[in-house]
């Protein structure tokens, strides 16, 4: 009797195909919290996310590869599930000339992810078309800086809040982007303000439960 949709772009679609009174727009939300704090994090960037096609996680590594030269006491960090990837990955790894500085360490329990993610400085999110991930909900609630890409459904929310740094995808703007991150601690400190004005505004989980 109703199609629930989540972005703009995912309604704009689904109304040209069903009558009008039958869509329905729901968001993604998260519990909100004060700002952690970010001062003594890890020199790490972090790929968490499943490692399948669509997520691009090659192509962070190959960002990782070209990074490494450029912060040279970085880590790069990625953290999920096979679903395909897996051997690309750890091929892609090999070929770098910093594989001691490119680690995959496979799944882990929700909890230490929360707590790896807030450990982080930057977060990347190379996904193509991906329409509202909570990963990136959930760095934003970790105060962790994000790069993500012009496909997301919430690309337009966060260039409007100054939520994220959008790229268009490639190795190297997103490497581009990481690094600007890295290297200027009030665009950090900017991103994790407009994360939290992002989810507040947004996606704030009781809002979202009472709509």
């Amino acid at each position: 009797r109703v199609t629930l949709v989540l972005t703009d772009d995912e309604e704009r679609e689904i109304r040209a195909h069903a009558a009008a009174d039958s869509v329905r727009r729901i968001r993604n939300g998260v519990a909100i919290a004060p700002l952690p704090p970010y001062c003594d994090r890890r020199k790490r960037v972090l790929f968490l996310a499943r490692l399948q096609s669509r997520k691009r996680p090659r192509e962070f590594v190959q960002m990782a590869s070209l990074l490494a030269t450029r912060l040279s006491d970085w880590e790069f960090l990625l953290i999920g599930p096979d679903e395909g990837e897996a051997e690309a990955v750890k091929r892609e790894i090999q070929r770098s000339p910093h594989r001691d500085r490119i680690r995959w360490i496979g799944p882990v329990a929700p909890q230490l992810a929360a707590r790896e993610m807030q450990e982080s400085s930057i977060y990347v999110l190379p996904s193509r078309g991906e329409v509202f991930p909570m990963s990136v909900l959930e760095a934003m609630q970790a105060g962790t800086p994000c790069v993500v890409t012009d496909s997301l459904g919430i690309a337009a929310r966060c260039k409007e809040y100054g939520a994220a740094i959008v790229t268009d995808g490639s190795v190297a703007t997103m490497a581009d982007a990481v690094e600007a991150i890295a290297q200027n601690p009030v665009l950090a400190e900017s991103l994790r303000v407009g994360g939290a004005r992002y989810l507040q505004s947004e996606s704030d989980i009781d809002a979202v439960a009472s709509d």
